[in-house]
């Protein structure tokens, strides 16, 4: 876009190129008023055409995308440039072409007057030059893209801020690629997209990073309605099933979520999140396991570590509720996630326990005995996720995803080397949770974890899963003193199975496709076999 100091510029050089060149030369028509009379009416007439074509532009723009385009658009436009100068160029013609009979025979001011109407006459037709760009590409999806990108900066929502204006930013930019997002020109709606995701995930990390008590309610909700915009364009992108669009909706929310982290803003974090979920699930019943639905929840690892290193429950209690409900969903029909055997579901149950991992190594000392192991499961949803101790969440998330693994391996139709892999996983993350609580000296976390551990190794009924289990146990045993205590108080416990003294029933529910229940005797032969080979 030309600025105004090109355009005074321009009105500068061309006054004094007519000044100096009618001076110089002193050259006058014999028909001096029918000149400007010419000028005047060529001007005017390609002025019309003008601005016939810039309306039928701006009718076309507002088909293609939305009206509200117009309005971010008009600041950004060389149609007033071309106005200016061409209205400026006509008005020199007029008068001087009025004024023509009081200017006499001065030969002087009369050749000055004319090469000043000409030089701003060719002013005028040189800024026909961005018509082409103003009108022919003023529709162009790279345009738009640098409109938004343009728009969308932290100036014009600290404006916002500062007047208390609460109301949803940059509202015609969102309506103008949700536009696009429905259009049947895909690259257009791809370019359109990423424009607006890249430039929301600056401007908001910005925002984030520089509020203080005085701004940081403005810009949470601010944010809060950012986030909803973006959930709505990525229910518009998982209509197109176009995963580029679905990937940069996500990539950015996971972005917002992070950022609201890293400077907490609880609210604006665990919001993130449930938009990000409620994708997946949009995506994940009519298309189970595509790649289109892996932006939606691969970004919940760093969420999750994140939120456990800080310790902020609500974000931990959507994301845990949120892994637990995708595990629940792609258990239902099992598919590979690569070609090397990796599963969905065992990415997530990765994800999970990583994350409670996490949670143990940095606040592990502060959960108490009373909130390990406390039983009745609760399916978590948006409006249930108060806890004391986000330790509970994590109960939660493992005790849904383990009993998801054990109705999908009950169902028989999966292979079982999926479920082993799966839960072979299960089993080295319990041992790392065992040993970190023993590192942290918590005896009630480290016995918790030894006790889920060894439950699930022997239940698992494979040769191979109790050769890994002696080797986990063994090594929280060797941890320290802690470690070493909790594996004998372990075992003393289990083997009062399935009297009312034994294991809490937080271990039972999960794991009820297993035969123990049926016949208690083949759980304590099992259980006096490993026993043997730890103190023999």
């Amino acid at each position: 876009m030309m600025d105004r100091r090109e355009l005074f510029a321009g009105v500068f050089l061309s006054s004094a190129i007519g000044i100096f060149v009618g001076g110089i030369t002193g050259y006058v028509p014999a028909s001096l008023s029918q000149v400007f009379s010419t000028l005047a009416a060529v001007q005017a007439t390609l002025l019309s055409i003008i601005v016939a074509i810039y309306v039928l532009a701006s009718q076309l723009i507002s088909d293609r995308y939305s009206p509200r385009v117009l309005e971010f658009e008009a600041g950004d436009s060389n149609f007033a440039v071309i106005v200016s100068v061409f209205g400026l160029s006509i008005l020199i013609d007029v008068i001087s072409m009025t004024f023509y009979e009081s200017i006499g025979e001065d030969t002087a001011i009369s050749s000055i007057v004319l090469f000043t109407s000409i030089s701003f006459a060719t002013l005028s037709f040189l800024t026909l030059f961005l018509v082409q760009d103003e009108m022919v590409g003023r529709a162009q999806p790279d345009r738009i893209a640098k409109l938004i990108e343009k728009s969308i900066t932290w100036d014009s929502l600290s404006k916002k801020i500062r007047s208390d204006d609460l109301s949803r930013p940059f509202y015609n930019q969102f309506e103008t690629t949700r536009e696009a997002v429905k259009s049947s020109d895909l690259q257009n709606s791809r370019v359109v997209t990423k424009a607006l995701t890249d430039s929301i995930k600056t401007v908001f990390e910005t925002a984030l990073s520089r509020s203080d008590d005085t701004t940081a309610a403005s810009i949470l909700i601010l944010s809060l309605g950012v986030v909803d915009e973006l959930e709505r364009i990525g229910e518009l992108a998982i209509d197109r099933a176009d995963r580029q669009m679905v990937d940069n909706v996500a990539n950015c929310l996971a972005d917002i979520a992070q950022n609201a982290i890293d400077n907490d803003f609880e609210r604006l974090a665990t919001n993130s999140v449930s938009s990000l979920h409620q994708m997946s699930t949009r995506i994940i019943p009519d298309m189970l396991g595509d790649t289109l639905a892996k932006s939606t929840w691969i970004r919940y690892d760093d969420i999750l570590t994140s939120a456990s290193e800080k310790d902020i429950g609500r974000t931990i209690g959507m994301t845990t509720n949120a892994i637990s409900l995708l595990v629940s969903d792609f258990s239902e029909d099992f598919k590979p996630f690569s070609p090397h055997g990796t599963t969905v579901v065992d990415v997530l149950v990765r994800i999970l326990l990583d994350g409670w991992i996490v949670y143990v190594k940095n606040h592990g000392t502060t959960v108490p005995m009373s909130e390990i192991g406390y039983g009745d499961p609760k399916y978590m949803s948006a409006d249930l996720l108060e806890y004391e101790h986000s330790f509970n969440h994590f109960e939660d998330g493992f005790q849904s995803v383990s009993s998801s693994i054990f109705k999908m391996r009950g169902k028989g139709t999966v292979e079982r080397t999926f479920t082993l892999k799966i839960e072979q996983t299960i089993l080295s993350k319990l041992e790392e949770l065992a040993i970190e609580s023993a590192k942290i000296e918590n005896f009630d976390l480290t016995y918790h974890f030894t006790m889920v551990l060894i439950f699930i190794g022997i239940s698992i009924g494979t040769e191979s899963a109790h050769v890994n289990l002696d080797s986990s146990v063994r090594k929280v045993m060797s941890e320290n003193t802690i470690g070493e205590n909790a594996v004998n108080s372990v075992f003393s416990e289990l083997r009062k199975f399935p009297n009312q003294n034994g294991p809490s029933p937080i271990f039972y529910t999960s794991f009820d496709s297993v035969d123990y229940f049926d016949n208690p005797t083949l759980f304590l032969d099992d259980l006096m076999k490993l026993e043997i080979q730890l103190y023999n």
